[in-house]
């Protein structure tokens, strides 16, 4: 879906091949040292496995680049492994990402797939990656206003 990431052949093959393999940027790669082939044990704060661990083990296979810039300080995994090792959630998915056609067309689309699981236990709320993107960054410019007011409260305290 994201023919901008460039990765050798022969990594990505042995990523596909791996279940435990991992796909990691080149800023990634860079910010921590690793190479394809390192053990690398990642630890998370939400995700537990079904041992009751937090420690999830990935051999790195394959290292992407972004040539034309962008954000490549992401780890890709084989859903199939997590789906199979997580403790909680399962058989549950936090996004899709669908790649259409004709750009004038995602409304419509997005509609089409909200429609389809109204009213069911999984309901969804279709959007573009970019108001995806959006709607993070609002949430930190809410958290920066209540920052305001709770500085403005204090310093008018502090004036009385």
């Amino acid at each position: 879906m994201y023919p901008e990431y460039v990765v050798p052949e022969e990594q990505r093959i042995a990523w596909v091949a791996d279940r435990g393999g991992a796909m990691i940027g080149r800023g990634l790669a860079e910010l921590t040292g690793w190479k394809v082939g390192d053990a690398v044990p990642l630890r998370s704060a939400i995700w537990r496995r079904s041992d009751g661990s937090d420690v999830w083990e990935l051999t790195v296979r394959a290292i992407y680049d972004l040539p034309e810039g962008g954000d490549t300080r992401q780890i890709l995994l084989h859903q199939d492994y997590f789906e199979e090792a997580k403790a909680q959630a399962k058989g549950m998915v936090g996004w899709y990402l669908v790649q259409i056609d004709r750009v004038e067309r995602a409304d419509a689309i997005a509609r089409q797939i909200d429609q389809q699981f109204a009213n069911s236990p999984a309901e969804t709320k279709t959007s573009s990656e970019r108001a995806m993107a959006q709607s993070f960054l609002n949430q930190i410019g809410n958290i920066g206003a209540i920052l305001q007011a709770i500085v403005t409260a204090v310093f008018f305290t502090m004036l009385l």
